[in-house]
């Protein structure tokens, strides 16, 4: 019977341990559909109007009726509206599911299904490092997406890059990598040189602060022939 309480016990304190962290609570945290519109002041529906989540690479583009879905979104995420691809503005979506949006001179109306309403003006769109998708990542993406590892990373937010040579390396282009980086794209983090298997086995994705991609690569001769992965951690 001690023997079995003890087991009980372990169990629950377990489960409290897990429920406690906050990783383990994000990771949790539900996901789900997002359907909208996008018109004018006057309710003409407004068409190839992209609309997307904050620090991932969820995106949709109205139809000719304005309309829009996100898939997997979360109540927590940020919704961006870029307007003629130089003006955006952003609300929350909290845990609506559906949204009507309406662009009334400088302000994005934003209605939800059950009748609140929201405002956000509309802004010049800057060109920092939180629109810059695929060639700089920074924290902010990683932690919204949950990445763990620096594969995680590669595979789901630089376009068109692949792991090659099971593991042993990254391509950044299309076609065979060069004969002077047999490994793919150069890896360099905090200033260092490495192999990308032993940069994805020591990297804790929750350290990196940013990883900057060169698909040219240039700027680091033959070694970067193959395009660089630059990455700055916290440590």
């Amino acid at each position: 019977m001690k023997a079995l309480l003890k087991a009980i016990a372990i169990t629950l304190l377990t489960v409290l341990i897990v429920d406690a962290n906050p990783l383990s609570a994000q990771n949790k945290q539900e996901k789900f559909n997002v359907s909208g519109t996008v018109a004018d002041a006057t309710g003409n529906p407004l068409s190839n109007i992209q609309v997307s989540v904050l620090y991932t690479r969820i995106s949709a583009k109205t139809n000719k009726k304005g309309e829009f879905t996100l898939k997997k979104v979360q109540a927590n995420d940020s919704i961006r509206v870029i307007i003629d691809k130089v003006d955006y503005a952003q609300f929350l979506m909290g845990n609506h599911t559906k949204v009507n949006l309406a662009i009334v001179e400088n302000m994005l109306n934003v209605t939800f299904e059950n009748g609140d309403v929201a405002f956000s003006a509309i802004k010049l769109l800057p060109d920092d490092e939180d629109f810059r998708y695929g060639s700089i990542i920074t924290n902010k993406m990683i932690e919204r997406n949950n990445f763990r590892t620096l594969e995680e990373i590669i595979l789901n937010m630089i376009p068109g890059a692949t792991i090659i040579n099971n593991g042993a390396g990254v391509r950044l282009r299309s076609g065979k990598t060069s004969i002077f980086a047999t490994e793919g794209a150069l890896i360099i983090i905090d200033g260092t040189e490495m192999t990308y298997t032993d940069a994805n086995a020591i990297l804790n994705a929750t350290n990196i602060e940013t990883v900057e991609v060169d698909k040219e690569g240039a700027s680091y001769g033959a070694r970067g022939v193959n395009g660089a992965i630059k990455i700055t951690t916290n440590q």
